[in-house]
C-alpha cells in the first residue's frame, strides 16, 4: 500500500522532468558557494545572473498564464 502511494506520488510529482537538471545544478550552486568561501563574491553574483533571470521568466510567464486563462492570481 505504501510503495503504491509512493509510486502515484513520484508520477504526479513528474520525477523525471526535473530530476536531471537537479542533478546538474549541483555542481553549478556547488563553485557559487565555493566562490563565496574564497572571497570572490563578484564572481558569484556574475554567475548567479541567468538563474535570477530565469527565475523573473519564470514568474512573468506563470503570471500572464493565470491572466490568460481567466485564473486569479491569488490562488
Amino acid at each position: 500500500m505504501i510503495s503504491l502511494r509512493f509510486r502515484r506520488f513520484c508520477i504526479r510529482l513528474r520525477f523525471s522532468r526535473w530530476l536531471l537538471p537537479t542533478l546538474c545544478s549541483i555542481p553549478y550552486l556547488g563553485s557559487i558557494a565555493w566562490l563565496l568561501v574564497k572571497g570572490q563574491q563578484w564572481i558569484a553574483v556574475v554567475m548567479l545572473s541567468p538563474a535570477l533571470m530565469l527565475a523573473m521568466l519564470i514568474a512573468l510567464t506563470w503570471l500572464l498564464a493565470r491572466l490568460e486563462f481567466g485564473g486569479s492570481w491569488r490562488d
